[in-house]
């Protein structure tokens, strides 16, 4: 029998248009995630600012993967990889 995964939080952000983008990486590199809009903002409709916090969560067993993705540094010449790369523009 297939068990579902445990999710567990990632980060959270200040906004949920911020933890979407996390997701949509996460995602674009094959791991499951999905954003969350938490607190009362949530239900209120407030997207942005500390009511509209929301969570990125991942599976549980993809946790270390996860954060290695969303939160690799920049390279030094990351400004010269964009002007290269007109998809980037």
């Amino acid at each position: 029998m297939n068990e579902s995964p445990i999710w567990v939080e990632l980060t959270r952000t200040f906004g949920l248009p911020e933890a979407q983008i996390i997701a949509g990486q996460l995602q674009a590199e094959g791991i499951p995630a999905k954003a969350i809009p938490l607190e009362a903002g949530g239900r209120l409709g407030i997207t942005v600012g500390k009511l509209g916090e929301a969570a990125v969560m991942v599976p549980e067993h993809r946790l270390k993967e996860a954060e290695d993705v969303a939160f690799e540094p920049l390279p030094d010449n990351w400004e010269d990889e964009i002007e290269e790369d007109p998809d980037l523009l």
